[in-house]
This record gives structure tokens, C-alpha cells and sequence, in this order.
């Protein structure tokens, strides 16, 4: 192992333009575009129940919540074509739409913390007294405070 070469920050990673990285990069800046596309046409509602799943050979594959949203979804696919070959920058010739796990306008999850259980606590702070960092071990404590009754 070259130790000169090592270790490499992954942010440089992920500018090289020259990487192995790069390939993939793009096809996920492809998708983000596609999906923001794919969000502005549908609309909120519809939108919310659908997700670019893919984008191979110029085939876009969209995911949807369910058969219902998938076939609503099926009805917006020639106003989505229209708009992303528009757009010129996502080279999508077909569109084609599958029942799968999409929605992503999920209820947020709670933001409070939820009790750590005892055993979960004593563990914590066993761990902490065995830590050599101060910080880490400052923030494993605090964590371990975070005791109660577990919720019912």
C-alpha cells in the first residue's frame, strides 16, 4: 500500500472528475433532476406517492405507493415525457411505472427524544467510564440521562 496516496478525503473523492465515483454521481444528479421534474408535473398530491426508482438506457422507472397511484401515475405519463425531454438534460425516452415502495411524504417523525430503557443507561455509562476521549465520553453520559419509562 502506497501510504503517500492515503488516506484520501472522500469530499476529494467526490469532485474528481476523473473517478470511479463519477459514473454514479451523475446518474444520481440525473435521477434528483428527474425526480424535482417529476414533482413540479405531478403536483403534491400525486407526487407525494411517487419516486424515480431508475433511469437505464433511456427508460425512466417510476415507483409508486400502490396500484391505485400507480395507474393515476400511468394517466400524467405523456405530460412527463413532454417536460423532461423539454428539459433536455435527462435523456429519458420511455416512462415506465411499478408498484413499489415510493412515498417519501411520510408523517415526520417525532423530534423528542425517546427514554432510554435502564439497561440501555448502564450500558452507556460503562462505556463511558472505559473511553479515553473526554467529548466522547461527555456525550455519552449526556446520552445516558436520557432514562425513563419506556413508552407503552
Amino acid at each position: 500500500m502506497n501510504r503517500s496516496r492515503f488516506p484520501i478525503r472522500f469530499a476529494r473523492l467526490l469532485e474528481s472528475r476523473s473517478g470511479r465515483l463519477t459514473p454514479l454521481l451523475e446518474r444520481v444528479r440525473l435521477l434528483q433532476r428527474a425526480e424535482h421534474l417529476l414533482r413540479e408535473t405531478l403536483g403534491v398530491d400525486l407526487g407525494a406517492h411517487c419516486r424515480a426508482g431508475g433511469l437505464t438506457g433511456g427508460r425512466l422507472v417510476l415507483l409508486a405507493d400502490s396500484p391505485v397511484w400507480a395507474t393515476r401515475i400511468r394517466y400524467a405519463v405523456p405530460a412527463l415525457l413532454e417536460r423532461l425531454e423539454g428539459e433536455g438534460d435527462i435523456p429519458v425516452r420511455e416512462i415506465q411505472v411499478r408498484v413499489g415502495r415510493a412515498s417519501i411524504a411520510r408523517e415526520p417523525a417525532s423530534r423528542r427524544a425517546r427514554p432510554l430503557g435502564e439497561e440501555t443507561a448502564r450500558n452507556l455509562r460503562e462505556t463511558a467510564e472505559a473511553v479515553g476521549d473526554e467529548a466522547l465520553r461527555s456525550a455519552l453520559l449526556r446520552l445516558a440521562r436520557r432514562r425513563g419509562r419506556p413508552e407503552s
